[in-house]
């Protein structure tokens, strides 16, 4: 059963902190890539949010997940008209986060220091990976990759072979988070998921799948 890919819409957060397009039955895309200092922004943050970014080791860890919590309820508020404060994210038990009775589905994803926050009204996916070589690629390959998917990645050399490497990473992941489920519950086939691929930034890749896109 074939489906008609969805519509992105894609928004640099940077430039733009606001809707320029109803959201209908497309996706938006927002990406933010993280420079310099921030401004102390934590008021937007409840007591679980900030009890979370503290417990992550790392300063830069924490001021990522600070600022990206902000940025998507500052973007979420936008599309079930509130204010960002009273924005609420709440956990499903298989802990993939959804806004309660809103009709907005949104996943995150972040790589080094690029983040993009995926908003639709179906349940929804993103993965993205900045390019780069990776140690034990043969092995990451062998276990989650099928023999197709492992030829594509072994005829390649260099960082053509970890581009390749990524595309497949990133849908096998991002339709890993439309789910809810880890990596490992996943299995190998993805045939039965329709994947889109995007390029979020210079040096990344990204894919991003729909509930409503499963044949």
């Amino acid at each position: 059963m074939n489906h008609k890919a969805p519509d992105i819409v894609y928004i640099d957060y940077n430039k733009t902190k606001y809707i320029n397009r109803e959201l209908g039955d497309s996706v938006h895309v927002w990406s933010f890539f993280h420079k310099g200092t921030q401004d102390d922004i934590q008021e937007l943050l409840d007591r679980v949010e900030l009890s979370r970014a503290s417990n992550l080791v790392f300063q830069k860890d924490r001021n990522r997940f600070v600022r990206d919590r902000v940025n998507l309820k500052k973007i979420l508020s936008q599309y079930i008209g509130s204010c960002p404060g009273d924005v609420r994210v709440s956990y499903k038990e298989n802990g993939k986060p959804y806004l309660k009775n809103s009709g907005i589905e949104f996943n995150v994803s972040h790589s080094r220091d690029l983040s993009v926050y995926a908003i639709s009204k179906s349940e929804i996916g993103v993965d993205i990976e900045k390019i780069r070589e990776i140690p034990y690629l043969e092995e990451i390959v062998r276990h989650f990759f099928t023999e197709k998917e492992a030829d594509q990645v072994n005829s390649m050399e260099g960082l053509q072979r970890a581009e390749i490497f990524f595309k497949i990473w990133t849908q096998k992941e991002a339709i890993g988070k439309m789910l809810g489920l880890g990596l490992g519950y996943l299995g190998k086939d993805m045939s039965k998921y329709s994947v889109e691929t995007f390029t979020p930034h210079i040096q990344y890749v990204g894919a991003l799948t729909l509930a409503s896109a499963r044949a």
